[in-house]
């Protein structure tokens, strides 16, 4: 009602949805409806969420600068840098195929905040570790695969836990904006990230960058300790043996045709969609011809795209409508991949790699929020696994496949074809990604379900 007369005495299109009348445009009441009532205003509603955010904006930053320093160690080693940086990332790939499901397992029988104040001291241990052991001793592959390989492990068990706790920080119809705000925040400390560890290792020293990712951790322990509500009992019984645990969570989600269509849909798209590390130097110059530095612009259309996908999530007001979302997301990513198959030239490439990469962020924010918001809170963890394990596992699977079949299709027919996986899976599973029903009292937007203590 107050803000209803602060347009003043009365309106045509009251704010809080009440007919009145008014002598202003009945557009301006309505461009004023929408601006006071989108979610980051309803966002800024649930304080746990706000802080969670930006301590883990900080936690990411920390993340690449570390992602960058293991590079940079590999490549200053001793040997074949590509076999120093295979070798790492094989470590890596075999943690998370080894530990991704145990860590639902653990998220389900604790529960996410008592996982997370365990699996973020020890990632900041670890860091701190390394670092000082790379300040005080010769650097070695051995030390490197093996840091590697245990952040991995960690960082297996933290994302279910991450991605369990997003929805006892938010109303439930704000889950899938929430994601969006979160994928946003990745997205630009993949950016300040790297250039920040690259300043920090030519002046200070590659110590420097895994002492300030130790340093970035405290961010998010801190919150975790002093701002997330303790939640419920765990869930599931923790006498039921690991496999038959696992089971259980297939078995949601094998029952669950919602569950399996966002699981297969953006499983497709991970193994079928060939990354742009992989595909973008091949492309551009086999097909296109650019020289080094114009690679740089592709990469940067991506990463434009992608945030912008990230904010047009954030603004979406579809509460209930990921699976429209993800449907859409999954049919203009493979236009925009066909499209980039046959760009020819820098400008075409560009604008369609933009479109790619919104459609990219669209899809992966709408498919986690599906999983999120429609899986059993008691299988939550497991079902989120699922979804770390297709992340860090189904890519480097897919860039494998990709990379055998390079060598004997043309890379234009065989991106073509990528994209017309995608584009018919998407198809095909439209008709199964209903909209969501909308949570009880979604209207209440001052609903907090996990306040400050």
């Amino acid at each position: 009602m107050d803000r209803c007369k602060a347009l003043g005495e009365a309106t045509p299109l009251c704010l809080c949805g009440l007919p009145r009348k008014n002598k202003l445009p009945r557009s301006l009441i309505r461009l004023a409806c929408r601006v006071t009532t989108s979610p980051l205003p309803r966002l800024r509603q649930h304080p746990a969420f706000r802080l969670w955010w930006l301590a883990l904006g900080l936690s990411n930053i920390g993340t690449w600068m570390q992602v960058i320093g293991i590079s940079l160690l590999a490549l200053r080693l001793p040997g074949s840098p590509a076999l120093n940086l295979g070798g790492v990332s094989l470590a890596q790939a075999i943690a998370f195929g080894l530990f991704s499901l145990g860590g639902g397992i653990i998220t389900d029988r604790s529960t996410p905040r008592r996982v997370l104040l365990f699996t973020q001291p020890l990632g900041l241990l670890l860091a701190l570790g390394f670092g000082i052991i790379l300040a005080h001793y010769p650097p070695s592959l051995p030390s490197l695969i093996g840091f590697a390989f245990l952040s991995a492990v960690v960082a297996s068990v933290d994302g279910p836990a991450r991605a369990a706790l997003l929805p006892t920080l938010v109303s439930d119809d704000l889950v899938m904006r929430a994601g969006a705000m979160l994928t946003l925040g990745v997205n630009l400390a993949s950016t300040a990230g790297p250039l920040l560890a690259g300043w920090v290792a030519g002046h200070l020293g590659l110590p420097a960058v895994f002492f300030l990712n130790a340093a970035s951790f405290t961010g998010v322990i801190f919150v975790l300790a002093r701002h997330v509500k303790n939640q419920d009992t765990p869930h599931a019984p923790s006498g039921a043996s690991v496999w038959a645990a696992v089971l259980e969570g297939l078995a949601v989600v094998r029952r669950d045709v919602l569950l399996r269509s966002a699981l297969l849909s953006y499983g497709v798209l991970l193994v079928f969609g060939p990354s742009p590390s992989f595909i973008l130097p091949l492309f551009g110059q086999k097909i296109l011809g650019l020289h080094q530095g114009q690679l740089g612009a592709l990469f940067a259309a991506v990463g434009v795209g992608t945030i912008l996908g990230a904010l047009g999530a954030v603004a979406s007001r579809g509460d209930g409508q990921e699976g429209r979302f993800l449907t859409a997301g999954l049919t203009v990513w493979a236009a925009a991949l066909g499209a980039f198959a046959w760009s020819g030239t820098l400008l075409w490439a560009v604008v369609a790699l933009t479109i790619l990469g919104a459609a990219r962020s669209v899809v992966g924010t709408s498919a986690t929020a599906i999983l999120q918001r429609h899986a059993p809170e008691a299988q939550r963890g497991r079902v989120m696994s699922l979804n770390t394990l297709m992340l860090n596992g189904g890519r480097p699977i897919g860039d494998a496949l990709l990379a055998l079949l390079a060598a004997w299709l043309p890379l234009t027919l065989l991106v073509t074809g990528c994209a017309a996986a995608v584009g018919l899976t998407g198809w095909g599973v439209s008709r199964h990604l209903r909209p969501l029903a909308p949570a009880e009292n979604a209207e209440d937007s001052s609903a907090l379900p996990n306040q400050t203590e």
